[in-house]
């Protein structure tokens, strides 16, 4: 299945490739939940008005994977 990664793109002053991962197929037939899962690259660069929308989805947890030489370029 060929799914559209653009219909789940965020518009982020900041950021590139933000995403909403939700309604991604699974593999059990189902789709995943939108508005509950979502990624995006550094958001070191999160402008106010991006946090501003983030915070409208009561994020409880966020997940930094970024090494620990990424983090001291930009915290």
């Amino acid at each position: 299945m060929n799914h559209d990664v653009m219909s789940h793109l965020l518009s982020m002053e900041g950021a590139i490739n933000a995403r909403d991962l939700g309604n991604y197929p699974a593999i059990s037939g189902k789709h995943t939940k939108e508005h509950v899962f979502f990624r995006s690259d550094s958001t070191s660069k999160f402008t106010k008005r991006d946090m501003e929308a983030m915070a409208k989805f009561n994020l409880g947890l966020v997940v930094d994977l970024r090494s620990a030489r990424e983090l001291a370029v930009a915290p």
